[in-house]
């Protein structure tokens, strides 16, 4: 379980990481940000189903493909990996 969290942790951070950065004044962000999500897919897909949002894995529980015990760390993961995305995003761009 720890290698799946750490796949959720490390995926929505990638994700949100390149999102923050390129939303500043690209035009090609959806582009940017659909590369890295691909990417991230391809990295985690394998060992994490790489879910990468809570909504997502709220759906996979209530179709029966995660267990109710898989769900917290999931949902404890995604949203630390988005907060130090922030964080480094902050620190990156402190103007923003």
């Amino acid at each position: 379980m720890a290698a799946k969290t750490m796949i959720e942790f490390l995926g929505t951070f990638l994700v949100l990481t390149i999102g923050l950065t390129v939303l500043i004044g690209s035009t090609y962000a959806p582009f940017a940000i659909a590369a890295v999500l691909i990417g991230a897919i391809y990295m985690g897909g394998h060992v994490s189903a790489a879910h990468y949002n809570p909504a997502v894995t709220l759906a996979y529980w209530l179709r029966g493909r995660l267990p109710a015990v898989g769900i917290v760390p999931y949902v404890l993961a995604q949203p630390a990996g988005a907060a130090l995305a922030a964080l480094a995003f902050r620190v990156q761009v402190p103007e923003a």
